[in-house]
């Protein structure tokens, strides 16, 4: 008999009575699918309707939408990766949201490495079709450049895919240890509201915690990113040559599965306000859960990929001369402290390159910083 451990109220919307009805239909769902229908369901998951800029109009600040002093910089690793693979370089964003970073990596590299751009063929992967129209509007610069596949349509990369706060974003199981076993966080209903009951895990969080060897302690909740694996999986297959760069925030399993997290690190999102409440909007929210760069490392060995890092990302960002120039240019030293600086984005967020295909890779972003 499954334990029920909370309820929450809400308010009828055509999300939350969808999700009811599967719930109805089918009996409790994992969190992961819970959280599928929140962020990606085809008419009003979080990620796929129109919605405000991220920023200071949006839900939450991304390295991105800080200035084009991240893309500016990130462009100066893409053209050491592209002067190591000759011929047409693909360069795949995945998850581009409304296409700032793509218009500022160009930009730089029109204006830093334009050899790299004249044989640069950037891919936009892009699931919601409001972002891409305005992607096409904002990049119209550079069209010819750029086009917009879906990830499926994508295979035989030869460059770099590169995927900025996408792993964080793709749903996450959520487990809990209870009397020395492990228990999964589904959700079911009561009478017309959500609730949370502890049940048997499924097969696939059974594996991933048997295939991590790691458990969080007792009366601990934590998530399983097997969607993040599987991700990678496809990643890996469709990439002939070249580089997978990761740009995400997190921790190693260690960290993860310490208790330092005793409620897991799954949030949500809304008007720069972050809560726990998962269950009062459904498709309102933003939900996101650190990544576990232990899972991704040991999946990426397995798959046969080379790896670099992680590396917080202000050092990253130092390697590859953030901070050049910038004397008397006072927007972009505060755009450069804010990604930088200890205990803010320069050390939540970390940077992973793997690679395939190739020797073992000399690249600037992970060279020695003295500071």
């Amino acid at each position: 008999m499954p334990e029920r451990i909370r309820i929450i109220a809400g308010e009828v919307d055509p999300l939350r009575e969808a999700i009811r009805q599967e719930i109805a239909s089918s009996g409790p769902i994992t969190f992961a699918r819970y959280m599928e229908l929140c962020l990606y369901h085809p008419r009003y998951g979080y990620y796929m309707r129109p919605r405000s800029p991220r920023g200071k109009a949006g839900d939450y600040f991304t390295s991105p939408t800080v200035g084009p002093l991240f893309g500016k910089t990130l462009a100066r690793q893409i053209a050491e990766m592209a002067d190591l693979i000759p011929g047409v370089f693909h360069l795949v964003e995945v998850g581009s949201g409304e296409g700032y970073l793509a218009l500022d990596i160009l930009n730089a590299l029109k204006e830093e490495a334009p050899e790299v751009l004249r044989r640069l063929h950037y891919l936009s992967v892009e699931i919601n079709p409001f972002m891409v129209e305005r992607q096409k509007e904002l990049l119209k610069a550079f069209k010819g450049l750029v086009s917009w596949p879906r990830w499926e349509e994508t295979g035989g990369i030869r460059g770099c895919i590169l995927a900025n706060e996408l792993l964080d974003a793709l749903p996450v199981h959520r487990v809990m240890l209870k009397g020395g076993r492990l228990k999964e966080i589904f959700v079911d209903l009561a009478e017309s509201s959500f609730c949370e009951v502890l049940k048997e895990p499924t097969r696939g969080v059974s594996s991933y915690f048997r295939w991590l060897e790691t458990l969080p302690p007792e009366g601990c909740q934590a998530e399983a990113g097997i969607s993040a694996l599987e991700w990678l999986e496809g990643a890996s297959a469709r990439l002939a040559e070249g580089f997978v760069l990761l740009i995400d925030y997190g921790h190693d399993a260690k960290t993860l599965l310490s208790g330092a997290f005793p409620q897991g690190t799954l949030l949500a999102y809304r008007g720069h306000r972050v809560h726990t409440d998962f269950y009062s909007a459904p498709g309102a929210d933003d939900l996101t859960a650190h990544v576990n760069f232990t899972a991704v490392l040991k999946k990426a060995r397995e798959l046969g990929l080379g790896t670099l890092g992680p590396r917080n990302q202000g050092r990253f960002l130092l390697a590859l001369g953030i901070l050049d120039g910038l004397k008397g240019r006072e927007g972009e030293r505060l755009q450069a402290k804010r990604l930088i600086l200890p205990g803010g984005m320069g050390d939540v967020f970390k940077v992973l390159v793997l690679y395939k295909a190739m020797d073992s890779p000399r690249l600037r972003g992970f060279e020695e910083v003295w500071t």
